[in-house]
């Protein structure tokens, strides 16, 4: 269900309720660039956004997976809901970023920011 709301101050329409991020990542080893994509939804199965990111310098599509994570909880404190869901194919990168235990992998710092970013969230 597609919805457009007209209105100066995005948070202050999208202030109540849950809101459910999906994320995905895609890699060119060749090239080392990557894209991530997200998109964002509300109880009523409304679409808040979307937004897609192209990446270059990834070093393996691990690490792109916990970028889109990030993006992912980036996206829906910057519009303002109180809780998010985030979905996504990576189960690896969401347990860690679920656990409060200090990550020490190669995502150790991305996991970090998005533990901190979670923080955030009212």
């Amino acid at each position: 269900k597609l919805t457009l709301h007209s209105t100066g101050n995005i948070q202050q329409v999208f202030k109540r309720g849950r809101a459910t991020v999906h994320f995905n990542a895609a890699f060119d080893r060749q090239s080392f660039r990557s894209a991530s994509g997200l998109i964002i939804w509300n109880e009523e199965g409304e679409i808040l956004a979307t937004q897609a990111v192209i990446h270059s310098g990834i070093a393996n599509p691990f690490t792109i997976e916990a970028y889109a994570g990030l993006q992912a909880v980036k996206l829906g404190i910057s519009l303002g809901v109180n809780k998010i869901g985030v979905v996504g194919d990576s189960k690896i990168v969401i347990k860690k970023c679920q656990s409060s235990n200090t990550d020490k992998s190669v995502i150790g710092a991305i996991i970090r920011d998005i533990q901190n970013q979670k923080k955030q969230i009212p």
